[in-house]
């Protein structure tokens, strides 16, 4: 039972020290989208509890974790997709080899949810409070069994619009790639500029991943037009690609079926004075935009976000908006708004002083709220507060 794997943490793995709080997360490494989506706060829970001196634990759902780590890093390796699209059997066999491996899984609540991630916090005072960290781009998604389970329910997709229960809490979105880079990416934040805006864009989005298409194809349509220098690249994934193809074609607008190499993606954002970012598939704030932060990059967003971090972003300050008002059930804007664009764009250029003060102000950010280090607190501290609340 749920109450039972919380106990079972606090009789274990007692703190090293009275008053030093211990933190244990629940893995599933075969699982590619947990492992994912639970990576960059599992780093931060490790790094803080170091700080404190206190202790980091995980305890995996099933048996042999290191052993699945190894059979998902064969399924998962690119340089050998060719060998498995010629023996289309094999991929299911090492699946069914890895669910054998790991065996009866051991839920800390009495559902799995991929993109949300179970942890313990055992806090100063001796408290045990089980969080949750819920990372579905979806602002609505919210499993009552899990709710039921949590003391305290980090949303990182959460909607102010919505009625969600007292539990849940809005928490950053975060892209855990991001973390191996992070000295390449703030040395990046003195690159000189080469150019004056980049837009690199996966084109989807919306309910079936084609509803967004036309949004991002007259998004980045509308950016070709203004007067600057620019980088351009559409990253083609959904939808009727070869007339997408053709079309952007006719325009000069870079695009393909392959994604840019991140090194060169990142190292373009860092070089260019505005970076347009649109927002995720279902209007989340993306991932794309822990690493804007991190570079330091004046982001410029297709619309105001929908969704809250703890510390908002902030329009004029961390972002300026296209005001391309899209949204649930509104996959275009207007065409007076996105014939609005390059205006926009040559109007923030002109004032030099705005792109450098946004990307300043974006360093600063990152390194405050989002930082794993940062990001480890806030979930201790998250703990804490429903402590206090509780005594």
């Amino acid at each position: 039972m749920s109450q039972g794997w919380g106990a079972r943490v606090a009789e274990t793995h007692p703190p090293r020290a009275p008053g030093v709080p211990l933190a244990t997360a629940y893995i599933r490494p075969y699982d590619y989208v947990h492992d994912r989506y639970s990576a960059y706060y599992r780093a931060g829970l490790r790094l803080w509890m170091a700080t404190l001196g206190g202790r980091y634990d995980e305890i995996s759902m099933g048996r042999q974790p290191e052993m699945l780590r190894a059979i998902r890093r064969v399924r998962d390796a690119y340089s050998l997709r060719p060998f498995f699209a010629r023996l289309p059997w094999l991929l299911p066999a090492i699946d069914r080899a890895a669910q054998w491996v790991e065996g009866p899984v051991q839920l800390p609540a009495q559902v799995f949810i991929e993109a949300a991630s179970c942890y313990v916090v055992k806090t100063a005072r001796g408290r045990v409070v089980r969080i949750c960290i819920d990372a579905e781009d979806e602002g609505g998604s919210i499993d009552a069994r899990m709710l039921a389970w949590s003391d305290v329910y980090l949303k990182t997709n959460y909607w102010p619009t919505l009625a969600y229960s007292p539990k849940v809490q809005p928490f950053v979105n975060a892209d855990p790639l991001v973390i191996p880079q992070l000295d390449t990416f703030r040395a990046y934040r003195s690159l000189p500029k080469e150019h004056d805006l980049s837009m690199v864009v996966r084109v989807w989005g919306g309910k079936d991943e084609v509803e967004g298409v036309e949004h991002n194809l007259r998004l980045i349509e509308a950016v070709s037009r203004a007067r600057c220098s620019k980088f351009l690249y559409a990253y083609l994934v959904a939808g009727d690609i070869p007339a997408a193809t053709r079309r952007l074609e006719r325009q000069g607008i870079p695009c393909g079926t392959d994604p840019l190499p991140p090194r060169k993606l990142w190292r373009v954002s860092a070089a260019s004075r505005l970076n347009v970012i649109r927002l995720g598939m279902h209007y989340c704030i993306p991932w794309r935009v822990t690493g804007a932060l991190a570079i330091g990059s004046a982001i410029v967003l297709d619309r105001a976000p929908l969704t809250r971090w703890p510390e908002p972003l902030a329009d004029g300050k961390n972002y300026v908006a296209l005001g391309t008002v899209t949204g649930v059930d509104q996959p275009l804007a207007t065409d007076a708004q996105y014939a609005a664009i390059p205006g926009a764009i040559e109007s923030w250029l002109a004032d030099r002083a705005l792109a450098e003060g946004i990307g300043r102000n974006n360093g600063a950010y990152y390194d405050r709220f989002v930082d794993p280090l940062s990001v480890g607190e806030q979930i201790v501290a998250a703990a804490e507060r429903y402590d206090h609340s509780r005594a």
